[in-house]
């Protein structure tokens, strides 16, 4: 893999919609591009967020970036707040956008009915199938592999994607005038990483449910967090929790361009959510089953507005948060934003490819770690490097 963007794809499937190649499944269990081109590596650096401009374009006076508003919140219907993988506002907001007549359509991401670890791009036109795609997918996504075919430009739609898909979504628009015009809702979650298709079978092993016998695959939800559950073609369940799934099996394997990610909490988005997890005694999260929680970014006075629109009809609670207490509900996502900068020096300092991202920027959010917690993650890193982990 010469390209820049074949080491840190992520996957979203917008070269080949475009038809600048295709994504091809490597060793590792990632799709990337199949091959490179000037031309494409051009048009990437325009649309991905890993590319040289997405960075250097947001604006940073704290380590969040800039939202209009920032909340917590959860669903009003106890049926959607159980089966989604926290508080079920985003389940609720596509709901509404249908049910006041804002869209045609929602195109988000479901599981495969065929092979439960793989996932599908749907174009949801009713309650019941948005309802059907409530719930975290830790699996490889590409939602926009067939998009420039999905949106018709006479149709209004929502996007629900990863943070990556809505940012690539969102720049690529300022270049197509029919999904400007047509996708006119932006929505993301809190992302920590895309598991590998290998990842997924090795979980599926450590359930005792080979992939050629799983009839179904949840990864989140029923609960918050839920527990991770493989059900066999005779019907038989075989669960773990969500710490071990993801901290041993899932999380231990992730692209490239996720360990890099600076923008892993929806910035590009209209509104996006994650889990507003209850704190422990040491302000650790805790993640003993409760009622889910989201937080909630708006990012767009657009987005603003909708949210509150969707709580006075009482189809949801919100209500404005301390953002300083975010570091701790998220200590993850605020790391990884804080410590680009050490992981891209190390990179550097090894002659490895590593983010475009403006070293400026990367300062601004450097700041808010100590030098001892750069340090580390730069001695992290470096190991990483040499032992041919990166």
């Amino acid at each position: 893999m010469n390209s820049y963007f074949q080491h840190y794809c992520t996957g979203c499937g917008l070269c080949q919609s475009t038809g600048y190649t295709k994504l091809k499944y490597r060793e590792d269990g990632f799709p990337y591009p199949e091959n490179s081109s000037k031309d494409m590596d051009k048009f990437c650096d325009r649309v991905c967020p890993m590319g040289k401009y997405y960075l250097n374009l947001r604006k940073y006076n704290n380590p969040w970036g800039s939202y209009v508003d920032y909340y917590s919140g959860y669903s009003n219907n106890k049926n959607v707040r159980l089966k989604a993988s926290s508080g079920g506002i985003l389940t609720e907001i596509c709901v509404a956008l249908l049910k006041l007549n804002l869209v045609d359509a929602i195109i988000q991401t479901k599981y495969d009915e065929i092979n439960p670890i793989e996932t599908v791009t749907v174009v949801n036109r009713t309650e019941d199938e948005v309802l059907n795609c409530a719930g975290s997918r830790y699996a490889v996504s590409s939602p926009l592999i067939d998009i420039n075919n999905i949106v018709n430009e006479n149709k209004k739609y929502a996007f629900v994607g990863k943070p990556c898909d809505v940012a690539a979504l969102r720049n690529y628009a300022e270049m197509n005038s029919t999904i400007k015009k047509s996708v006119i809702y932006y929505f993301s979650f809190f992302c920590a990483g895309t598991p590998s298709r290998l990842a997924n079978e090795k979980m599926l092993d450590a359930l005792h449910c080979p992939k050629d016998e799983c009839k179904s695959m949840i990864y989140r939800g029923n609960g918050w967090p839920g527990r991770v559950t493989a059900v066999r073609n005779d019907g038989q369940e075989y669960s773990m929790d969500y710490n071990t799934a993801w901290m041993s099996i899932l999380g231990r394997v992730i692209r490239r361009s996720c360990k890099f990610c600076v923008d892993s909490i929806g910035e590009a988005a209209d509104i996006s959510c994650g889990d507003y997890w209850k704190l422990d005694e040491n302000n650790n999260p805790s993640f003993e089953e409760a009622d889910g929680v989201n937080c909630i970014f708006t990012w767009t006075n657009k987005g603003n507005e909708l949210l509150n629109l969707i709580a006075k009809e009482k189809n949801i609670c919100i209500q404005k948060e301390n953002i300083d207490k975010l570091k701790y509900a998220q200590p993850n996502h605020f790391n990884r934003r804080c410590t680009i900068l050490c992981k891209t020096i190390a990179m550097r300092m090894f002659f490895r490819k590593s983010p475009k991202y403006a070293f400026s920027k990367m300062f601004l959010l450097a700041k808010y770690k100590s030098l001892r917690d750069g340090f580390r993650i730069f001695k992290g890193t470096v190991k990483r490097i040499l032992q041919g982990r990166i």
